[in-house]
């Protein structure tokens, strides 16, 4: 995010809103312009705080995984400083799912409604 502090410890580092105010506009980028109106020009001072003890490559790791998970709303402080922390971004694991089998199906499909006909303390099915 900055050439010449790409991973400086906040402590090294000045609190200022610069760092803040370009995840706020990538933000912005990725959830429209409506992100303003709902959430006003400029980061209010909670997020300037959390931001600045995020370093660098974080907070690019946040930036990518907000990307990655096809959020219909922009998140709240606590959903991004998450986001910064989790390790890969979920689309970039390499984690291919394979069709469940019809056999897997039906157990499944079998033990969902005996769960809920023992929640419900009766039978269910039609």
């Amino acid at each position: 995010m900055n050439p010449s502090h790409p991973s400086t410890p906040e402590t090294e580092r000045p609190l200022d809103s610069t760092r803040a105010m370009m995840i706020w506009v990538q933000l912005a980028e990725l959830f429209g312009k409506a992100f303003y109106r709902e959430n006003s020009e400029s980061p209010p001072k909670l997020w300037i705080q959390a931001v600045h003890r995020l370093t660098d490559q974080q907070i690019a790791r946040g930036l990518a995984n907000l990307g990655n998970d096809d959020l219909k709303f922009p998140p709240n402080l606590s959903m991004f400083i998450a986001a910064c922390k989790r390790e890969k971004p979920v689309r970039q694991l390499g984690v291919k799912l394979l069709p469940m089998s019809d056999t897997d199906k039906k157990l499944n499909e079998d033990k969902a409604w005996a769960d809920m006909e023992r929640l419900a303390g009766r039978k269910l099915r039609p």
